[in-house]
């Protein structure tokens, strides 16, 4: 129930606080998020809801499917609820494959059962008097028959003939020794007995003990299709059921997962475009005081030269003679700030700022003290600005073409080991290599 409150707020928050960012902000950059929160919550929601209905893989079981003869067990993970016992066990049932009846191993295993009971007893007397451990063989009947031999209580004695004497509580105790003994694809079963203490055993232990044995002799069944689970242990009804897919919260993970990518590709693309603009800006630089310093030196005004260039652009750029510049685009913006009543000295400085690099802020200084001292010195300022521009395009430049060749590094090796292939694999074939 807290799964589906926090879910259903999930969803509800998320699809509100869209609504409201739509209704209040417009195109925010972020809602983005919020629709996947929606629709993650919306997800989770179905899948916590199939969970408690049983459509996930919650579901009670009689039976299970065998393999085809010649295809080996399976192991099946399955939940066990048993009355009067609050807990659920996560229990592993092994599925044997379907098996055949047959004859032909039969005196191979009398022979092995004869072995099995003297071999077993190893330093001990008798099977009435086991007092060190059991050796217990791997083969038998000069190593036709395997054996694999299983004691109950299993408490007492492990599968490789240990006897576990502390776990002894009363004076004596029967064990009973069952072993699996198999030919290729035969099996067949032997019991007998020996005798210990037995330990006390507990209600679980008893059930649980109990549905080993029940599903154990279900499996020495021959040629049925279908593994029967018990339905009762111990005078305690049984309850089987796969385990829980928990789907909503793989949901919940791929969702975040989600939002952080977006947000991770977003910063990325943000970085890759300013760092063209901070490229461009430099390029638009040396051009633009040039310019500046050229209609300046014939006569015009300042604000008059930036009017002409800033207008030029837009028009050039509206018929698309020429590509987006950032750097003009920062002076028609100036320009239009200038139209709307902004004084020039705060259009500079406006300018300097958003190009936020330090020629352009130099540039944006320089026509500060333009118009606060007037125009003495003003063209043999740009004129110097001009030539000391272009000096830095170069070195950009330069930069550019380092950064290009190295980039070609990795196609150029590639290509190498390509050339080299082409040669070395005729060569080497002709050699019988």
């Amino acid at each position: 129930m807290a799964a589906v409150i926090g879910y259903g707020l999930l969803m509800l928050l998320s699809l509100g606080g869209y609504c409201y960012v739509k209704k209040n902000y417009g195109e925010w950059k972020y809602k983005k998020y919020l629709l996947i929160g929606a629709a993650t919550g919306a997800l989770c929601l179905l899948t916590v809801a199939l969970d408690m209905t049983g459509g996930t893989g919650q579901e009670s079981l009689r039976s299970l499917e065998r393999n085809p003869a010649g295809q080996g067990a399976k192991e099946v993970q399955l939940q066990l609820e048993a009355d009067d016992i609050g807990q659920e066990y996560s229990y592993g049932v092994t599925v044997e494959e379907q098996k055949v009846t047959a004859q032909e191993a039969e005196r191979l295993f009398a022979r092995a059962k004869e072995e099995l009971e003297q071999e077993i007893l190893g330093q001990n007397p008798s099977p009435d008097e086991i007092s060190q451990n059991l050796q217990v063989p791997a083969l038998l009947a000069d190593g036709a028959v395997e054996v694999e031999i299983t004691f109950d209580p299993y408490e007492l004695i492990s599968p490789e003939g240990e006897v576990f004497w502390e776990n002894l509580t009363e004076d004596t105790a029967l064990v009973k020794a069952t072993a699996r003994l198999s030919c290729q694809d035969y099996e067949a079963v032997h019991e007998f007995y020996l005798r210990l203490i037995p330990p006390m055993l507990t209600m679980e232990e008893t059930v649980l003990k109990e549905v080993e044995n029940q599903i154990a002799k279900e499996n020495e069944s021959s040629g049925q299709s279908t593994l029967t689970l018990p339905g009762s242990a111990g005078g305690v009804s049984l309850r089987w059921s796969l385990p829980r897919e928990n789907t909503h919260l793989k949901v919940l993970v791929l969702g975040m997962v989600l939002m952080v990518a977006l947000h991770v590709y977003g910063r990325e693309k943000q970085d890759r475009q300013r760092k063209a603009r901070d490229s461009q800006l430099l390029l638009d630089y040396p051009d633009i005081v040039s310019q500046l310093s050229l209609l300046t030196g014939a006569g015009m005004t300042v604000p008059a030269a930036w009017a002409k260039l800033a207008l030029e652009y837009r028009d050039q750029r509206q018929s698309g003679k020429i590509y987006f510049r950032p750097g003009y685009e920062e002076m028609l913006k100036t320009w239009h700030e200038m139209q709307d009543g902004l004084g020039e000295l705060a259009a500079y400085e406006n300018f300097g700022r958003r190009c936020d690099k330090p020629q352009y802020r130099k540039i944006a200084s320089l026509l500060t003290q333009n118009v606060r001292k007037g125009t003495r010195g003003m063209q043999q300022l740009l004129d110097m600005e001009a030539e000391e521009a272009f000096e830095q395009r170069k070195a950009h430049a330069r930069q550019l073409g380092e950064e290009a060749g190295t980039k070609l590094l990795l196609p150029m090796g590639l290509m190498l080991l390509l050339v080299f292939a082409i040669l070395l694999v005729p060569a080497m074939l002709s050699m019988g290599v």
